[in-house]
């Protein structure tokens, strides 16, 4: 039973749902934008409430508008589709290449090649993940690396590990005439000098606050949410 405004329910943890806001899940068991959501935890400083708001910066529309943007600005700065090809970081990396895949055969009528990364193995904090990390499946575009403009895609950019990641796998895979960097929203906060080249959308975002995008093959619909988690002792 979803449990309605202000209602207090059993799970695995007590659930707190704090009036006016009301929560409802997607497929993939996620709160919807705009809702808000609270877990009451018991920690070593005794028990604390956890509360997730959930606020939409793009819904389904302009999700589509900025990859189409994005396909185009692609195409502009490499003068041409010829010899691009897509690298989508794991996981919904992945989803946004084959998004933007579709937008450049729609507008050039030309199918760029599409590939993805795992960069599990190539992280700075392996030792931290735990002795069996789960790794997920690296592909070479159709036609390899050597030669070509190779594009990193990637859902949020935020401290840059990733995409360092990124680069050292894709270095051990040949040798890119170039590397264009091409995110959905970059959030800021970096860590290394590394900077995107195209980019759907630039937000300021807190400490406290995550940036997740949503994509319908893992969560059922096209969204970017902000999610700002507050602790309070009790």
């Amino acid at each position: 039973m979803m449990p309605g405004r202000g209602s207090l329910v059993k799970r695995w943890n007590l659930v707190y749902l704090p009036a006016p806001w009301t929560a409802t899940t997607n497929p993939g068991g996620r709160l919807h934008r705009g809702s808000a959501f609270g877990d009451w935890r018991i920690g070593d400083s005794g028990l604390r409430q956890e509360l997730a708001l959930h606020v939409s910066i793009m819904d389904e529309q302009a999700f589509r508008r900025a990859v189409a943007r994005m396909a185009s600005e692609l195409v502009e700065q490499n003068e041409g589709p010829n010899d691009l090809a897509l690298l989508g970081i794991q996981r919904r990396g992945v989803q946004i290449a084959h998004l933007i895949q579709t937008e450049v055969e729609r507008a050039e009528g030309v199918v760029i090649p599409v590939g993805t990364l795992d960069i599990t193995l190539y992280r700075d904090d392996l030792m931290a993940v735990g002795p069996r990390p789960v790794v997920g499946e690296s592909t070479l575009p159709p036609g390899g690396v050597d030669g070509r403009a190779v594009v990193l895609v990637d859902d949020v950019l935020f401290t840059g590990r990733t995409i360092r990641a990124a680069l050292n796998e894709l270095m051990d895979w040949g040798r890119p005439s170039r590397v264009f960097l091409c995110v959905l929203v970059d959030r800021g906060g970096r860590e290394i000098p590394i900077q995107p080249d195209v980019v759907g959308r630039a937000v300021s975002v807190l400490p406290n606050q995550t940036v997740e995008v949503s994509v319908p093959e893992l969560d059922g619909k096209l969204a970017v949410d902000v999610m700002t988690v507050l602790t309070e002792a009790t």
